[in-house]
């Protein structure tokens, strides 16, 4: 799919737009000022407030529309479905400041019948940024089998260098597991990594578990990048 700003904040159905600064009879929740591009929103109170930033540069670059399972499978699968707009930043297209960022959420189920631990990895043109491994306890007997799990993760490039510029990576991902507890696990590097800004940088998220079962099923139904900056 080509990429666009479909997706951008400037472009919501809930939008109006119009010269100078809303005011309290101003239909819709989120108001451009077309002669400085600031981004303002009405909060429930009804007072409108003004974002940081501005619609010039907050953009989603791809939103998924169909969820990706990976299943009966102990091979590295791709997270990233079918959606709008492209997982894929142009040559130049990130400098010093700018941040992707990438939420994704999802479901799993787990047979206690074969234990297995699960890996989430993030990529950036097939190139390991971070990853975690952690147990899934789920059975298929509590909760129908099946419950949830959040990603959240940012990429930041902190320095230009002379080959590669050098990014701060860093998330977490948590899923509840079947006693009720939450289990967390850091996807973070200690270091900066280089980042090649010159090329094209497909972003990925993958999944792996350790042993294959048609019990075993991880889904992610929501999956965001969005570039700031």
């Amino acid at each position: 799919m080509t990429r666009g700003s479909k997706l951008d904040r400037a472009n919501s159905s809930k939008l109006q737009s119009g010269s100078g600064l809303p005011d309290a009879n101003t239909r819709g929740n989120v108001w451009m000022d077309e002669d400085t591009g600031r981004i303002y929103r009405k909060t429930g109170a009804g007072v409108w407030v003004s974002d940081y930033l501005s619609s010039s540069n907050v953009l989603c670059i791809f939103a998924q529309t169909e969820s990706v399972s990976v299943d009966n499978t102990d091979v590295e699968t791709s997270l990233i479905g079918d959606g709008i707009g492209s997982a894929t930043l142009d040559p130049g297209e990130l400098v010093v400041g700018s941040t992707v960022e990438i939420s994704a959420y999802g479901t799993y189920v787990y047979s206690d019948q074969v234990p297995s631990t699960l890996t989430l990895r993030v990529k950036l043109e097939g190139a390991e940024l971070s990853y975690a491994t952690f147990p899934v306890d789920v059975t298929t007997g509590q909760n129908d089998g099946v419950l949830g799990w959040s990603l959240n993760y940012m990429i930041t490039i902190s320095e230009s260098g002379e080959r590669s510029d050098l990014a701060w990576c860093q998330g977490i991902c948590f899923a509840p597991q079947s006693d009720g507890s939450m289990y967390g696990r850091d996807l973070r590097n200690n270091t900066r990594v280089s980042i090649d800004t010159t090329i094209s940088n497909a972003v990925d998220i993958t999944a792996r578990w350790s042993q294959a079962d048609d019990e075993h099923i991880f889904t992610c139904t929501n999956l965001v990048i969005k570039l700031l900056g």
